[in-house]
């Protein structure tokens, strides 16, 4: 097993804490599930399809997307 140790600011540790102990968890525990339910990077091209079907089709922008899109243009974008 490779151990990796990750140095994060107090007030984000306790942060991430919190939502550990919210799952009933410690925070190790907490993060060694969260990595291994991640699925592993897929290597290839993927079909439009495939990427539509990840989708929720209802779903309205975050905060961030809606201050992207009505972002001012920096360069030659066209929206």
């Amino acid at each position: 097993m490779t151990t990796v140790n990750i140095d994060i600011p107090d007030d984000r540790a306790a942060s991430l804490s919190a939502e550990a102990r919210a799952h009933g968890m410690t925070l190790k525990d907490w993060i060694e599930s969260m990595l291994s339910t991640q699925a592993a990077p897929r290597r290839g091209r993927y079909t439009a399809a495939e990427l539509v079907s990840q989708c929720e089709a209802g779903a309205s922008p975050s905060d961030e997307e809606r201050a992207w899109l009505d972002a001012p243009p920096v360069g030659r974008e066209v929206l």
